[in-house]
């Protein structure tokens, strides 16, 4: 098993990409590519079991999924409030 998925790179960019989505204003922006890139790596793991990089994968896409429900959700909370003003 391998510290880092040097064979997926799909997985890195989605690990990365996934932690960079929990930034405040920006995260929305990172976490659709974290999703994309998560799901792309999980479907070439799925194809050749010994790149690895599953991990990296699933990080990205939980935390991908996590930002866009926070940061989506304020987004909303936000607009409804600019609206009802």
């Amino acid at each position: 098993m391998a510290l880092i998925p040097t064979k997926n790179p799909s997985s890195l960019a989605a690990y990365y990409l996934g932690f960079l989505s929990l930034l405040p204003v920006i995260g929305l922006i990172f976490s659709v590519p974290a999703l994309v890139f998560g799901v792309l790596a999980l479907r070439a793991l799925s194809r050749d079991p010994q790149i690895e990089g599953g991990g990296h994968a699933w990080v990205g896409i939980v935390l991908a999924v996590l930002s866009i429900m926070i940061w989506g959700g304020i987004l909303v909370l936000v607009l409804l409030a600019a609206v009802a003003a």
